[in-house]
């Protein structure tokens, strides 16, 4: 049984992901518009660890609902 503080622990981790991805996805667009390959790619590997992250915390949390979605 998951306490009221993990389950607040986990949603703000799962809401600082997704910040981080949306901050990513904006990043990555600039990046295209400057035709810039390297930092394209940088991006995009640190946005997939991000979202790896994120899906490994809502299916640890399967029993306990955590909503990332405000």
């Amino acid at each position: 049984m998951q306490t009221q503080s993990t389950e607040l622990a986990r949603e703000r981790v799962c809401h600082a992901l997704l910040d981080r991805i949306t901050v990513m996805d904006k990043m990555l667009e600039e990046a295209e518009l400057e035709d810039n390959q390297p930092q394209l790619k940088r991006i995009y590997r640190l946005q997939s660890n991000a979202l790896n992250r994120l899906e490994k915390l809502v299916n640890t949390s399967d029993s306990v609902s955590v909503s990332c979605v405000s």
